[in-house]
């Protein structure tokens, strides 16, 4: 990781490109970190998700949310994947009421209330979804 590490190499390419091979061989964790520390390049939104979605898969709900405000701190737009993603990681770990929280922060951002939640982990339960049809796949 010589290249990560030589001002001159770091690119947002190079280090999107690093994070990409860490993550398809496993590490995601390793990937997470060099995502925090990689303030000094711009990431695009497809390397945060991919990652959230990776802390999710790992069950690490509190590094998805470091991960995402990590996001929001590079001014990378959010979108409804993100939001999903970050829903995703809390219900794998069983945190229904924080899953609730960013759901309606996803709403008061000004996402639609028809939108796509992740099915296999959905945290919700159907009296908390409100007007979310969990078999929608409705799309902004």
């Amino acid at each position: 990781m010589d290249v990560l590490t030589n001002s001159d190499a770091r690119t947002s390419d190079t280090v999107s490109m690093a994070i990409k091979a860490l993550r398809i061989n496993g590490h995601w964790k390793t990937a997470a970190a060099l995502v925090l520390d990689a303030t000094d390049v711009v990431l695009n939104a497809k390397v945060y998700k991919a990652v959230i979605s990776d802390c999710a898969k790992g069950k690490s709900a509190g590094l998805a949310f470091r991960i995402f405000a990590a996001m929001q701190a590079a001014g990378v737009k959010l979108d409804v994947f993100a939001y999903s993603s970050l829903i995703n990681a809390c219900g794998r770990v069983g945190k229904t009421e924080k899953a609730l929280q960013v759901f309606k922060a996803m709403q008061a951002a000004g996402w639609p209330q028809r939108c796509f939640l992740p099915l296999a982990d959905n945290p919700l339960r159907a009296s908390e979804r409100g007007t979310v049809d969990s078999h929608s796949r409705s799309y902004p």
